[in-house]
């Protein structure tokens, strides 16, 4: 007797529970699928698929850097290039300030490391591994937070890092600027790099060189630099002017230095 009233109880659960799954799900496909709102979006490079790599951490990181850089990295290259006297639309202009930042991205031997305050990107550096050399080619700070040494710090930090590789030859600080730039140069001596002088050869293409090396060209060159002594353009053309005389009077190349460790 107890048989036969509990098989009829089971059959009938089994029977029922198809048909409110089927409710269940028709219900689910009349709802909306939820919808994600942008309050702010902010820029980022394109997301790189890490494979079995293992090192999530490392992509988060480069690609966090990375979106900073786009979303403050311009305010620190203004605010360098105003301090520095100096204008460059690559670093000035947010579209082409864009593209770098996105070819820094796609090129596996240039890498960006930064320096942060208070949660914001106080200064950055750009770098380049070509063969055995590391070449610390942009490095660029907020003036609000100069005070605390974030380039002080960012300089050491990737300097140290980079001397604990053996397979590296040297590290190089740049060339040193055809413009008056001593600060600059006082800082990276002060750091530890060793000034070394190069020389380099200046050479105008044949169709100009007979007017731009005449000595005419060259003092109105002067004047234009005794009238507007800040304006770093006429400095630079005064600098090439200058080293093309002395190459095309020595015959081999006059003397540029260059900051090396």
């Amino acid at each position: 007797m107890k048989f036969r009233m509990i098989l009829p109880v089971f059959t009938l659960a089994v029977l029922l529970t198809p048909a409110f799954s089927r409710v269940s799900a028709q219900e689910n496909e009349k709802k909306p699928a939820y919808q994600f709102t942008d309050d702010l979006r902010y820029p980022a490079t394109p997301v790189e698929n890490q494979y079995r790599s293992s090192t999530c951490w490392s992509f988060s990181s480069i690609s966090f850097l990375e979106s900073e850089l786009l979303r403050q990295g311009l305010r620190l290259n203004t605010d360098t290039m105003a301090r520095q006297g100096r204008y460059d639309p690559e670093f000035g202009e947010p579209a082409r300030w864009g593209r770098l930042v996105k070819a820094v991205h796609g090129s596996s031997a240039v890498v960006a490391y930064g320096a942060f305050h208070e949660g914001r990107l106080a200064a950055y550096a750009i770098t380049c591994r070509d063969g055995g050399w590391l070449h610390l080619m942009h490095q660029n700070s907020r003036t609000d937070d100069l005070r605390h040494f974030p380039n002080h710090a960012l300089s050491f930090a990737v300097t140290r890092l980079a001397a604990e590789d053996a397979a590296l030859e040297g590290i190089s600080f740049g060339i040193r600027s055809l413009i008056d730039s001593v600060g600059l140069h006082d800082f990276k001596l002060k750091l530890g790099y060793e000034f070394i002088e190069r020389t380099s050869a200046f050479q105008l293409h044949p169709a100009v060189a007979p007017v731009l090396l005449s000595g005419a060209l060259r003092r109105i060159v002067g004047g234009l630099r005794r009238v507007r002594p800040q304006d770093q353009r006429i400095e630079k053309v005064e600098a090439v002017l200058e080293g093309a005389a002395r190459s095309a009077r020595s015959g081999s190349g006059s003397a540029m230095r260059r900051i090396t460790a």
